[in-house]
């Protein structure tokens, strides 16, 4: 089962065998001894907005996986792979997802994100945005799942809805 740990002294077993030593690692707490405090949301000087270069847009047209990065409570990043979209009237990146997801729990409590996504038909092209979800809604949810499955599979969504869809909607701030 991916993601579950079971610990035994300095070492951490991982899912698949593999053996993490953990020794070197203090937790949260000495971080934030050795490097301050973690920084509050806006990481950034001022208020920066950044736009999806005109060039890249067609990333959110084709089948492009993206990875989006979240903050669990414990200050350690969660990654998924996920179906992306982008409204250009909003300038806002759209994550579909479900209200009981861990992503979606971890936006209500911490909105910094970063995603990265690859070019499937050019592997050395990619783009990667840092942002903040800024708005979590349920309206329009379902028909935006419906319109990703077709773009990503050629059908609307099929998989039995365990809770209430969200989109997050994500502002970039710095886009790479």
């Amino acid at each position: 089962m991916m993601g579950h740990y079971t610990t035994r002294a300095d070492y951490t077993y991982a899912s698949g065998g593999l053996l993490l030593n953990l020794s070197h690692w203090d937790g949260p707490a000495k971080a934030s001894r050795e490097f301050g405090p973690r920084p509050k949301f806006d990481a950034f000087v001022g208020e920066r907005m950044a736009s999806i270069p005109e060039d890249d847009r067609d990333l959110f047209e084709k089948k492009t996986f993206a990875h989006v990065a979240t903050m669990l409570p414990n200050g350690m990043p969660h990654v998924t792979p996920v179906w992306i979209g982008y409204d250009a009237d909003e300038n806002r990146l759209l994550v579909n997802t479900e209200r009981h997801r861990r992503k979606a729990k971890n936006v209500e409590n911490d909105p910094r994100v970063g995603v990265s996504m690859t070019d499937p038909d050019d592997p050395y092209r990619a783009l990667s945005v840092v942002g903040e979800v800024d708005e979590i809604t349920t309206e329009g949810a379902r028909e935006h799942i419906d319109e990703l499955a077709r773009r990503y599979t050629g059908d609307d969504y099929a998989p039995e809805i365990q809770s209430e869809r969200v989109l997050l909607k994500i502002r970039p701030d710095r886009v790479f």
